[in-house]
């Protein structure tokens, strides 16, 4: 049997003689068989959009399990998107269930796969958390939707230039036009400056993720616009190893 929705409905599981979430039940005839589907009114359409965010070890930054997550999301709860961990992209594309849930592997040929979790708060309030694992180290999952109502409200004119300083070194530079994006240049010890440009979610904050061109290193963190004539852009970026060292890299206006 198939359950299939109507309009402003989603499917919400089958009760009775068989238990499923769904849609497609296979069931074997008997005597007395009793089945129940359930709908429920579609909540998607309230949180549907773009989500951004990052992938990151609450145990420290390395590249290997860090990453960020870009999607879209339908008003029917469909989604599609990419992930980027330890520098490789991977393309997305699945259904979230009614109550906001879905967990599935990703195949890294010829390493360890992973397994992705994601939970989207049906009340648009939490955007996009969950995990990804590959058995040995589990990352924190956290995105959030993007919003053309910014809570820092600026002239779109506005810039300010920024230098990455880890401690008294400056390992690159940066600019932030007002709520648009922020174009950060990082020069890591192999390899030219990588350059990338970010673009912030709905309430201001910007996720970012640049990792090295050799794989050896990773920046990352979150920033965020604020109403500062002279610090319109907050936070600290990560720089993290694959030996597990890592340090705080700050934010300064440029000269």
């Amino acid at each position: 049997m198939i359950a299939q929705a109507g309009t402003g409905q989603i499917f919400n599981g089958w009760e009775g003689s068989d238990i499923s979430n769904k849609a497609v039940l296979n069931f074997t005839m008997k005597s007395n068989l009793v089945l129940t589907v359930n709908f429920i009114s579609n909540p998607f359409p309230n949180v549907q959009g773009n989500y951004s965010g990052l992938i990151s070890d609450p145990h420290g930054v390395t590249p290997q399990s860090s990453g960020m997550i870009k999607l879209k999301v339908t008003p029917n709860g469909k989604f599609s998107g990419k992930l980027t961990i330890a520098g490789r992209t991977f393309s997305l594309a699945g259904q979230f269930d009614y109550t906001g849930h879905i967990k599935f592997p990703i195949l890294r040929r010829p390493i360890q796969p992973v397994v992705l979790t994601m939970n989207l708060d049906l009340e648009g309030l939490k955007g996009i958390d969950g995990e990804l694992t590959d058995g040995y180290w589990t990352s924190v999952v956290n995105a959030e939707r993007a919003d053309a109502t910014l809570s820092a409200k600026r002239s779109s004119q506005e810039s300010f230039a920024f230098d990455l300083v880890n401690g008294t070194q400056s390992i690159g530079s940066g600019i932030a036009q007002a709520d648009q994006f922020v174009k950060i240049s990082a020069q890591f010890p192999v390899g030219p400056p990588v350059v990338k440009n970010f673009l912030p979610t709905g309430n201001g904050f910007i996720p970012v993720y640049l990792p090295s061109r050799n794989g050896s290193e990773v920046l990352m963190g979150w920033l965020k616009f604020t109403n500062s004539p002279t610090a319109p852009l907050a936070g600290d970026l990560i720089l993290g190893t694959t030996n597990l060292q890592s340090s705080v890299i700050g934010l300064v206006p440029s000269k």
